[in-house]
């Protein structure tokens, strides 16, 4: 994942080896279509849209109209079709929104749950929405982010040129990126216009799946991919 990507709304968030990758690993995952599918923040549809053209039936939430205005002329050029709603995803969801074989939740979208409870609710919303056996899929973040930590890399700082700065939580797995303007090297503290991400640790997102009424996490290896998976009785949201 770029280091742009962790900035919101970043729609192609990969390299394109990454990218193949992960799709290579979704195919592998769903199976044979046509499952039934959610994708959070969908964007121009850099997953939807070849799992749509697959045979999936793809339902695509995104709160920005004129990014979902993309992911339908993709659609249309791929001769596939997708349920696209101009929605965030943590706002109600539309009715179609049921009996699921699948969520995705790609990008740094599972990252802007940063408060604990709002994730957790998220899962739970999540499981009530799978079918029996049905699988949350989430971006492995912290695979590229841990090591680079721990080497020293991703502290709080300016960078060299000047045009980003990276704010870290006092005490928690939380920080925020700023970017051109919004840099300002005498505020070391959240303001109103930083978005907070949590980098999710694995033992963290064991016990919100647990919470939230999900098996996991269970790593892909190779395709950027953490796994979910809904039992038979999912925790009520």
């Amino acid at each position: 994942m770029t280091h742009e990507a962790w900035q919101a709304d970043d729609p192609e968030p990969f390299e394109p080896e990454q990218h193949a990758a992960q799709l290579a690993g979704l195919v592998r995952l769903l199976g044979p279509p046509p499952r039934r599918g959610l994708d959070l923040g969908c964007g121009p549809g850099r997953i939807l849209v070849p799992l749509a053209a697959e045979g999936h039936r793809m339902i695509g939430l995104d709160r920005d109209p004129s990014i979902l205005t993309v992911c339908e002329d993709r659609l249309a050029r791929a001769g596939a079709t997708a349920e696209l709603h101009a929605v965030d995803f943590q706002a109600a969801w539309p009715s179609s929104v049921t009996d699921l074989d699948f969520v995705l939740c790609l990008g740094n979208t599972f990252a802007i749950l940063a408060d604990v409870d709002a994730a957790v609710a998220m899962l739970q919303r999540v499981a009530s929405v799978l079918a029996p056996g049905g699988v949350f899929l989430m971006d492995d973040l912290a695979a590229d982010l841990w090591p680079e930590l721990t080497e020293g890399y991703w502290c709080s700082g300016v960078s060299d040129d000047g045009t980003a700065q990276i704010i870290w939580h006092p005490s928690d797995a939380i920080f925020a990126l700023r970017h051109g303007d919004a840099v300002d090297d005498r505020s070391w503290t959240f303001e109103a216009g930083d978005q907070p991400l949590r980098l999710w640790t694995d033992g963290a997102l064991r016990l919100a799946a647990a919470a939230g009424g999900l098996s996991g996490p269970e790593r892909e290896d190779g395709a950027h991919l953490i796994v979910m998976r809904r039992g038979a009785n999912p925790t009520a949201g």
